[in-house]
């Protein structure tokens, strides 16, 4: 965890910038984050949120549909908050593609490209690049999520390199040879 490596606690990290900077890195831009440190046990961190006004309407959000939780038990005396580390992270209704991973070399022109998504119906836009600014031909892909999951097929034109968007602005770049 990035806040007890650098020794920091704050939703602001040294290095890699404000809570938005580091979601939008991963295709996030609807995220929200609590905190917690030096708490004995995770009770009494869910009891301390639910009790601020601020923490409790964060948790309680039905926007938020993903959780990510970081923890980190350092109740050993080296600690400086001598308990717990918790970072949660709330992510709300956006497309995320888990396969095939940026910077793949596909095997054939059959393409499954799978994730996860918040919303109803989203596109998934796949170019074929010439050049590293300009594409030669342009395909759109429907997803409809099942129970927030998506995984699509598409048979792509031939070999070369492909930018396949999704989200709003997240790319991947992926290789037929």
């Amino acid at each position: 965890m990035s806040m007890w490596s650098n020794t920091f606690f704050n939703h602001i990290s040294p290095s890699d910038g404000d809570l938005s900077a580091r979601a939008s890195a991963y295709g996030y831009s609807d995220i929200g984050e609590i905190l917690a440190a030096g708490y004995d046990d995770p009770a009494q961190i869910v009891a301390a949120w639910l009790d601020d006004d601020n923490h409790k309407t964060i948790l309680l959000d039905p926007d938020y549909i993903y959780i990510g939780v970081g923890f980190i038990d350092q109740t050993n005396g080296l600690d400086p908050f001598g308990g717990t580390y918790v970072d949660v992270c709330l992510l709300g209704k956006t497309t995320v593609i888990t396969a095939p991973e940026n910077g793949a070399t596909l095997t054939g022109t059959n393409l499954t490209i799978s994730g996860y998504s918040g919303l109803s119906s989203d596109t998934i836009t796949i170019f074929k690049m010439k050049d590293t600014r300009t594409y030669v031909n342009r395909m759109s892909v429907a997803i409809t999520p099942e129970d927030n999951a998506f995984s699509v097929r598409v048979t792509l034109p031939g070999s070369g390199n492909y930018k396949i968007v999704y989200g709003g602005n997240q790319a991947i770049d992926v290789t037929l040879p």
